[in-house]
């Protein structure tokens, strides 16, 4: 495999995603709060507000639904973008391709990427993507939809088919995702 093929098996995977910003117009989609336990996030998602609440210990957090949202003096506006997926999603959902690659190496399709790959193209791959994640983008307060962020605690693949709601970037450590799985809201804090 070489360099452009993988970049072909990442842009096959490329979602949809909405990035949060505070300078914008019109109507804000999301109001921040905070990452205190407490009310953190408000957000507008399929035509109904979600207002994200911290608990005390730090692991988690609750969804609580709304036709309106609690608003702040930070609102946030959206923008569509495309979210790449990071190596970890190339590792396990790209083409046969990928799958004979990682066998030459003997790397399992779950196994989460790290320092230990023996070939550079994920490598050059990673720094790529980098520079279009969200996470590492000045001006991005969070963003809804697309990949999700493979952190250091190794959950990556228990949510790849979980739907991102949103992974904020303000105010962080702790940055705090939310996914919709099997019909319930799943808050996480993370920090590193």
């Amino acid at each position: 495999m070489d360099s452009q093929t993988f970049l072909a098996e990442a842009a096959s995977l490329s979602r949809s995603c909405t990035v949060y910003k505070q300078d914008g117009m019109g109507t804000p989609s999301a109001f921040w709060h905070g990452v205190e336990p407490g009310l953190c996030l408000s957000i507008l998602h399929d035509k109904q507000w979600l207002n994200v609440v911290l608990g005390d210990d730090s692991s988690g957090g609750t969804v609580e639904t709304g036709s309106q949202a609690s608003e702040s003096d930070i609102r946030l506006y959206a923008q569509p973008e495309t979210s790449l997926p990071p190596v970890d999603a190339i590792f396990f959902r790209g083409t046969d391709a990928v799958d004979d690659y990682l066998r030459h190496y003997e790397w399992p399709r779950d196994e989460p990427f790290n320092d230990n790959f023996p070939d550079s193209i994920p490598v050059e791959y990673d720094r790529y993507w980098r520079t279009k994640c969200p996470l590492y983008r000045p001006g991005i307060s969070l963003v809804s939809g697309g990949w999700h962020i493979p952190w250091p605690d190794g959950d990556w693949y228990e949510f790849a088919d979980a739907e991102l709601i949103a992974c904020t970037f303000l105010d962080s450590e702790p940055w705090v995702e939310i996914f919709k799985a099997n019909g319930r809201y799943v808050v996480k804090q993370r920090v590193t």
